[in-house]
Protein backbone atom coordinates (compact mmCIF):
# COMPACT_ATOMS: atom_id res chain seq x y z
CA UNK A 1 0.00 0.00 0.00
CA UNK A 2 2.53 2.13 0.80
CA UNK A 3 3.54 1.96 -2.54
CA UNK A 4 0.75 3.19 -4.27
CA UNK A 5 0.27 6.00 -0.92
CA UNK A 6 3.64 6.97 -0.84
CA UNK A 7 5.63 7.20 2.25
CA UNK A 8 2.92 8.98 4.26
CA UNK A 9 0.81 5.94 4.22
CA UNK A 10 3.61 4.42 6.97
CA UNK A 11 1.92 6.40 9.69
CA UNK A 12 -1.12 4.61 8.78
CA UNK A 13 0.81 0.87 8.92
CA UNK A 14 2.26 1.67 12.22
CA UNK A 15 -0.85 2.79 13.62
CA UNK A 16 -2.50 -0.64 12.14
CA UNK A 17 0.34 -2.40 14.54
CA UNK A 18 -0.25 -0.42 17.47
CA UNK A 19 -4.05 -1.26 17.30
CA UNK A 20 -3.65 -4.87 16.57
CA UNK A 21 -1.16 -5.28 19.34
CA UNK A 22 -3.13 -3.62 21.64
CA UNK A 23 -6.07 -5.78 20.96
CA UNK A 24 -3.85 -9.25 20.92
CA UNK A 25 -1.46 -8.43 23.07
CA UNK A 26 2.38 -7.00 22.80
CA UNK A 27 5.07 -9.88 22.40
CA UNK A 28 8.98 -9.57 22.46
CA UNK A 29 9.70 -10.14 18.57
CA UNK A 30 7.55 -7.03 18.20
CA UNK A 31 10.42 -4.59 16.54
CA UNK A 32 11.12 -7.42 14.37
CA UNK A 33 7.60 -7.79 13.18
CA UNK A 34 7.12 -3.87 12.70
CA UNK A 35 10.75 -3.46 11.17
CA UNK A 36 10.16 -6.64 8.39
CA UNK A 37 7.25 -4.03 7.34
CA UNK A 38 8.92 -0.76 7.93
CA UNK A 39 11.63 -2.30 5.21
CA UNK A 40 9.02 -3.40 3.01
CA UNK A 41 7.09 -0.42 2.94
CA UNK A 42 10.43 1.50 1.88
CA UNK A 43 11.36 -0.93 -0.95
CA UNK A 44 8.16 -1.38 -2.23
CA UNK A 45 7.78 1.99 -4.50
CA UNK A 46 10.74 -0.44 -6.78
CA UNK A 47 7.70 -3.03 -7.60
CA UNK A 48 5.52 -0.75 -9.32
CA UNK A 49 5.08 -1.15 -12.90
CA UNK A 50 4.16 -4.17 -14.52
CA UNK A 51 2.02 -6.97 -13.25
CA UNK A 52 5.12 -9.30 -12.84
CA UNK A 53 7.15 -6.65 -10.76
CA UNK A 54 4.10 -6.21 -8.37
CA UNK A 55 3.83 -9.79 -8.17
CA UNK A 56 7.72 -10.64 -7.37
CA UNK A 57 7.44 -6.98 -5.11
CA UNK A 58 4.50 -8.75 -3.04
CA UNK A 59 6.62 -12.31 -2.77
CA UNK A 60 9.72 -10.44 -1.91
CA UNK A 61 8.19 -8.96 1.16
CA UNK A 62 6.52 -11.90 2.50
CA UNK A 63 10.26 -13.57 2.10
CA UNK A 64 12.09 -10.44 4.36
CA UNK A 65 8.99 -10.64 6.68
CA UNK A 66 9.83 -14.30 7.22
CA UNK A 67 13.82 -14.11 7.23
CA UNK A 68 13.62 -11.00 9.77
CA UNK A 69 10.96 -12.76 11.98
CA UNK A 70 11.96 -15.85 12.27
CA UNK A 71 15.39 -14.21 13.19
CA UNK A 72 14.01 -12.11 15.62
CA UNK A 73 12.55 -15.46 17.18
CA UNK A 74 16.12 -17.21 17.45
CA UNK A 75 17.93 -14.15 18.78
CA UNK A 76 15.48 -14.57 22.03
CA UNK A 77 16.65 -18.17 22.77
CA UNK A 78 13.47 -19.80 21.80
CA UNK A 79 15.38 -22.46 20.20
CA UNK A 80 19.07 -22.10 21.28
CA UNK A 81 21.90 -19.47 20.08
CA UNK A 82 23.99 -22.33 17.84
CA UNK A 83 24.09 -22.39 14.36
CA UNK A 84 22.08 -25.60 14.19
CA UNK A 85 18.99 -23.82 16.38
CA UNK A 86 19.04 -20.96 13.94
CA UNK A 87 18.43 -23.50 11.08
CA UNK A 88 15.61 -25.50 13.45
CA UNK A 89 13.53 -21.81 14.15
CA UNK A 90 13.71 -21.64 10.18
CA UNK A 91 12.44 -24.72 9.32
CA UNK A 92 10.29 -24.96 12.14
CA UNK A 93 8.80 -22.17 10.60
CA UNK A 94 8.04 -23.58 7.12
CA UNK A 95 4.75 -24.45 7.05
CA UNK A 96 3.35 -20.95 8.43
CA UNK A 97 5.83 -19.55 5.12
CA UNK A 98 3.34 -22.16 2.90
CA UNK A 99 0.74 -20.13 3.62
CA UNK A 100 2.09 -16.96 3.65
CA UNK A 101 3.13 -17.39 -0.09
CA UNK A 102 -0.63 -19.23 -0.46
CA UNK A 103 -2.42 -16.08 0.78
CA UNK A 104 -0.11 -13.45 -0.39
CA UNK A 105 -0.36 -14.58 -4.25
CA UNK A 106 -3.90 -15.47 -3.78
CA UNK A 107 -4.40 -11.53 -2.34
CA UNK A 108 -2.09 -10.22 -4.83
CA UNK A 109 -4.06 -11.71 -7.55
CA UNK A 110 -7.41 -10.77 -6.85
CA UNK A 111 -5.83 -6.85 -6.11
CA UNK A 112 -4.55 -6.80 -9.62
CA UNK A 113 -8.06 -8.70 -10.83
CA UNK A 114 -10.17 -5.86 -9.24
CA UNK A 115 -7.73 -3.12 -10.28
CA UNK A 116 -8.13 -4.51 -14.18
CA UNK A 117 -11.55 -3.76 -13.79
CA UNK A 118 -11.67 -0.60 -12.31
CA UNK A 119 -9.05 0.36 -14.79
CA UNK A 120 -11.40 -0.99 -17.59
CA UNK A 121 -14.44 0.20 -16.28
CA UNK A 122 -12.69 4.01 -15.78
CA UNK A 123 -11.44 4.29 -19.26
CA UNK A 124 -14.88 2.96 -20.49
CA UNK A 125 -16.96 5.41 -18.80
CA UNK A 126 -14.52 8.43 -19.91
CA UNK A 127 -15.19 7.24 -23.63
CA UNK A 128 -18.87 7.97 -23.18
CA UNK A 129 -17.98 11.21 -22.21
Amino acid sequence: MSAIFGISFILFVILAFIATDLVIGFHHTVIFTWGSVLLICFISKFFLNGLFKRISGALLGAIIFFIITNFGVWTLGSYGYEFNDLVLCYISALPFFGYTITSTLFFSMLIEGIYLIISKNKKNYFKKI
